[in-house]
């Protein structure tokens, strides 16, 4: 597998109250073509500063130090109009809310077809045909329809298949979802993470899903890193981070899980005994 993405020791600070605060300490990583990195850990860990770092979605007031190397060149401090043409094209967002991520002014069609004249030289009938193709693979029905319609006439689960599949039709080399399925019912949830499931098969793209709930990374992620106060606390294969963790707060995550299947399962089967595995 070629490397897409190596961060070495990148920090990231933020100036409050006339003091510096870390918000990512000393972050290493490789990402692979084809092979999908969970970033798992509670809200505030530093796993979504991590990748707007990477992406240059900070302001001035935030602080970055270290390297990523995408293409050969360093991202971090790189000039923000180069970035811009980066991101969007070779690398590729997806953000937690899509309902923020959409101009709620504008119809579904015209931001599709905005983002692909930014990044493509395609012609307006080849654009307005994509937009259909777009929406056919994510298995959206009523495409005419669909992109006559305003953001808040859709729902989340289908404006983040939109947003997948925008990013998909730019083929990006380096695709970054952040909490895709956090907003989602169960069932839109299971549909986003197959989805993902199918970027990974059918595409030689080099994934970063950042994400809190060790269920939806358990299945698409092929490697795992857990942060906690800005820090990695433990890194590995999913699989054996998961069902042998060697850090006490990767243990806490993994029993609080449990803890809450059980829950769920004693509501289900009401005065049953329930075993849930870890």
């Amino acid at each position: 597998m070629s490397t897409v993405l190596t961060v070495n020791n990148l920090t990231v600070k933020v100036t409050e109250k006339k003091q510096m605060k870390t918000l990512v300490a000393d972050m290493s990583f490789t990402v692979a073509a084809g092979q999908c990195l969970g970033i798992l850990g509670e809200s505030g860990s530093g796993k979504s500063m991590t990748c707007k770092a990477i992406t240059g979605l900070l302001d001035r007031s935030f602080h970055s130090d270290g390297e990523a190397i995408f293409s050969g060149s360093n991202l971090i401090g790189m000039e923000p109009n180069v970035l811009r043409k980066i991101r969007g094209k070779d690398i590729c967002m997806i953000l937690q809310n899509p309902m923020t991520s959409f101009d709620p002014l504008c119809r579904i069609g015209a931001q599709m077809a905005e983002g692909m004249a930014a990044h493509t030289e395609l012609s307006k009938v080849s654009i307005k045909e994509r937009c259909f193709s777009i929406l056919d693979r994510m298995q959206i029905r009523n495409p005419e329809e669909v992109l006559l319609k305003y953001p808040h006439q859709l729902s989340g689960g289908m404006l983040q298949r939109i947003m997948i599949g925008m990013a998909l039709v730019m083929e990006p080399k380096l695709l970054i979802a952040d909490e895709p399925t956090t907003a989602l019912d169960s069932i839109t949830q299971y549909s986003v993470v197959e989805e993902f499931k199918k970027i990974k098969e059918n595409n030689r793209v080099g994934m970063i899903f950042i994400s809190h709930d060790l269920g939806v990374l358990s299945q698409i992620a092929d490697d795992v890193i857990v942060m906690h106060n800005a820090k990695i606390m433990q890194r590995g294969k999913t699989k054996a981070v998961m069902t042998n963790p060697g850090d006490e707060y990767t243990k806490f995550l993994l029993a609080k899980k449990k803890a809450v299947m059980q829950k769920f399962y004693q509501v289900l089967n009401p005065g049953n005994e329930v075993s849930v595995c870890s």
